[in-house]
């Protein structure tokens, strides 16, 4: 493991020490999850209700009793989580978090870390923690030593000039617009 490698580790593992592996659900994604446990009790009870009078609910319960959450809401746990325990949003992007909704519990797990590295290439998780890095002063960006990235970056996000920059508030060296 490289010199690099083991410094983002390093302070992976003491992130993850402040923030811990699991917890209570925070309290908009607690809120989420009692509302989704309640509309899929009420289509169960529809389901119930009518599956001797003809087969329209038949397929329901098949949807609405799928174990998990959506990317959408796991997402909005770890930027809750993130912000809960002041650790940076690419640490916990990088976990695997499941939610626990049995109602006695309500809560989250963290059952490991996505790769760092797949098929000798960086994965995103990585390049994310590594310039995040660099940003929170951790490390430079002449310290980074990993393999080359699984994606390169489009080339419209390579082009600082034109017309996003000149949303964003700039004005291109020509003054006019393209």
């Amino acid at each position: 493991m490289s010199k690099f490698m083991s410094m983002l580790n390093e302070r992976v593992e003491q992130q993850i020490d402040a923030m811990g592996t699991h917890g209570p659900l925070p309290p908009r994604i607690a809120d989420f999850v009692e509302m989704v446990r309640e509309s899929k009790a009420a289509i169960l009870t529809e389901h119930l209700n009518n599956k001797t009078r003809h087969m329209g609910w038949t397929p329901i319960p098949n949807t609405s009793t799928l174990p998990g959450y959506g990317p959408a809401v796991i997402s909005s746990l770890k930027y809750d989580l993130s912000n809960a325990h002041d650790v940076p949003l690419s640490i916990v992007m990088a976990m695997n978090i499941v939610i626990d909704d049995d109602p006695s519990k309500m809560r989250w797990f963290a059952t490991g870390m996505l790769p760092p590295v797949w098929k000798d290439k960086s994965t995103p998780e990585l390049v994310r923690i590594a310039y995040d890095g660099v940003r929170l002063g951790w490390w430079s960006e002449s310290d980074i030593d990993i393999p080359e990235p699984m994606f390169a970056l489009d080339e419209s996000a390579q082009d600082v000039d034109g017309l996003s920059v000149w949303v964003a508030g700039e004005i291109p060296s020509t003054g006019e617009m393209e």
